[in-house]
């Protein structure tokens, strides 16, 4: 008897690794998919939180670059009244 539960739970433990194998194939294979889709079918595809959180991270890029253009044309002009007043 004692070797019978023995058995039992070195099946079970089995059963368990392969379900998790499984499982981790599958996350690999969307990966793969989404990698291959180009962004307008993976935002339309995606959830309302998905589609939200891409709005609000494209959002936020593009006031980034805004602010690095505003600082890169500032010092653009700073560095064209020092060469007319070397000039």
């Amino acid at each position: 008897m004692f070797c019978e539960r023995k058995i039992k739970k070195k099946k079970k433990k089995k059963k368990k690794k392969k379900k998790k194998k499984k499982k981790k194939k599958k996350k690999k294979k969307k990966c793969k998919k989404y990698k291959k889709m180009n962004f307008y079918f993976v935002y339309e595809g995606g959830t309302n939180v998905e589609q939200f959180v891409t709005r609000f991270l494209l959002k936020e890029s593009a006031n980034q670059i805004q602010s690095l253009l505003s600082s890169v044309e500032s010092a653009v002009d700073a560095i064209d009244e020092q060469h007319s007043q070397s000039g």
